[in-house]
């Protein structure tokens, strides 16, 4: 089964989130339009940046 969650997050929330990533060993990637992406085992985390012209950002 897929989830899938949506959080608005602050620009301190983002830099939190990586570094607790990075202590958890997760691996990370950089992707077009998001600040991160990180995975470890079957768990993925993106965090993306919202407002970008031409993406559903709206939705949001």
């Amino acid at each position: 089964m897929d989830r899938h969650n949506i959080l608005l997050l602050r620009d301190a929330d983002v830099s939190t989130i990586r570094t607790t990533l990075k202590r958890r060993r997760f691996e990370f990637a950089e992707r077009t339009h998001t600040h991160f992406t990180a995975k470890r085992g079957r768990l993925h985390v993106t965090v993306r940046e919202i407002g970008v012209p031409g993406e559903n950002s709206g939705n949001y």
